[in-house]
């Protein structure tokens, strides 16, 4: 079989996280080939007619998509299906409308709320939440994901702090940003990969926050995820290992990464992220269409940890499509 890898445009001055893409290519393209698939990169930008060019002129039997972003921006992820959308060429995971509702990331609050699914307060500059007291909020990206310009900062008291903060992060990366209540606990990952059978949730991480001072906000910020050498990256080991009396916990997590699944149209894999309040309420922090599939990533280390190969789960992505 034909398939196109399409991907984003990486600049030498890439940051990190753009820079992972390269490990994705590699890692879903060598696992096609070893597979028996004819295979082609395909990079996507905004040259749109270029970029159908080269997929008329290969003419793949099937996309494999890998798009987080166009020229760096995670706004606009949907172009990629969108393009496909329109020339009929089938693509794996989340389709487009699965995209674009999960990614912005307020819309899927406000679905995930009316559907009866937990998911923390928030508020922006031109509306409040339906509680907004005096508590901790952290400051987050409307659109971007890889946890892009969070940090230690990005957490503060108060709507007139949040507010500030939200004009400091608007003029430093772009784009909309917006307040979301800081919730302390433990943090959870609910990968999912569609069988024959539907989906099913692989085995359950939790990120653990180790030696943290006192007062230092316990949360997977951009070091935390991206700079090698740094504390918070060497401090949150993830860990699939949980006592027996955590088994309800991990039930409850599953049944609600589910149900999200189906009400925002997943397709192939995906992931749920959530905070475990120190009472024991649960709350969906974000929604991961087309999860990272670099050999460390959270989606793959699950995949391994359920004893699949890259090369079972990139079929397993693959098989999807045709259902």
């Amino acid at each position: 079989m034909k398939v196109a890898v399409l991907h984003d445009g990486i600049a030498s001055e890439s940051s990190p996280d753009q820079q992972d893409i390269l490990a994705q290519i590699e890692t879903v393209g060598g696992s096609l080939q070893r597979l028996g698939h004819q295979v082609l990169p395909v990079e996507f930008s905004f040259r749109l007619p270029q970029v159908m060019n080269s997929l008329s002129t290969f003419s793949p039997d099937v996309v494999f998509n890998l798009v987080e972003s166009v020229g760096g921006n995670g706004q606009l992820i949907h172009l990629a299906p969108a393009v496909l959308d329109h020339m009929r060429i089938p693509y794996t995971g989340c389709p487009l409308g699965a995209i674009f509702l999960s990614t912005d990331k307020i819309l899927a609050k406000r679905l995930l709320f009316n559907a009866g699914l937990p998911t923390p307060n928030w508020w922006t500059p031109e509306e409040g939440p339906a509680e907004a007291g005096d508590s901790f909020f952290i400051v987050k990206s409307l659109w971007e994901d890889a946890s892009i310009g969070i940090d230690d900062n990005s957490v503060v008291f108060g709507l007139d702090s949040a507010r500030e903060k939200i004009r400091e992060k608007e003029t430093s990366f772009g784009g909309k940003w917006f307040a979301e209540a800081y919730i302390e606990g433990r943090e959870f990952n609910v990968s999912i990969v569609e069988e024959p059978t539907g989906p099913r949730v692989l085995p359950l991480a939790e990120i653990r926050f180790l030696d943290f001072p006192e007062g230092k906000p316990k949360m997977v910020g951009y070091r935390a995820k991206w700079e090698e050498e740094s504390f918070e990256y060497l401090n949150t080991p993830r860990t699939f290992s949980f006592p027996q009396e955590d088994e309800p916990l991990l039930k409850s997590l599953s049944k609600q990464a589910l149900a999200a699944w189906k009400i925002f149209g997943f397709r192939g894999y995906g992931r749920v992220d959530f905070r475990v309040g120190l009472d024991g309420s649960l709350y969906i922090l974000e929604l991961n269409c087309n999860p990272c599939l670099s050999p460390d990533s959270g989606f793959m280390a699950a995949c391994l940890q359920d004893g699949m190969a890259i090369e079972d789960t990139v079929s397993l992505i693959l098989a999807a499509v045709r259902r």
